[in-house]
């Protein structure tokens, strides 16, 4: 992960997905996790990405994931580098798929305002900004 990270944390990053780690301040807390599990997720701070639900939900503990007996987790993660941080509009956990049993997780939908001139021209709109959805 760092190998990625590092490579572009000087451009334009969104990182989003599954990771399967939590932070250490996740809730409720879980002795399973390993120092290793909450490191990599803090180097993904220390190089730069901005872990969008947090920045815009703070104090908000979300949980993307549910097992068998009921603990919640927040596995899914979508960051963003630097750069984007002004243009960030939303970042929600959307429950539908895992409720209606399509996957095991909630969607992760980051929403960036984009300058119509930054944004490809098969995602521009006829407005100043566009809005685009990962």
């Amino acid at each position: 992960m760092t190998a990625l990270v590092c490579r572009w944390t000087h451009e334009r990053l969104v990182f989003l997905g599954d990771l399967n780690i939590v932070s250490r301040q996740h809730l409720p807390r879980f002795t399973t996790f390993r120092c290793w599990e909450y490191e990599a997720l803090e180097s993904l701070e220390r190089y730069g990405l901005v872990d969008a639900y947090a920045l815009l939900h703070p104090g908000d503990q979300v949980h993307s994931w549910i097992g068998r007996k009921g603990a919640g987790y927040r596995y899914d993660y979508a960051f963003v580098s630097a750069s984007l941080i002004p243009y960030l509009a939303d970042c929600e956990y959307i429950h539908e798929p895992r409720e209606l049993g399509l996957s095991d997780h909630a969607a992760v939908v980051l929403t960036l305002d984009l300058p119509v001139d930054q944004v490809s021209a098969s995602a521009r709109s006829h407005h100043g900004t566009a809005r685009a959805a990962v």
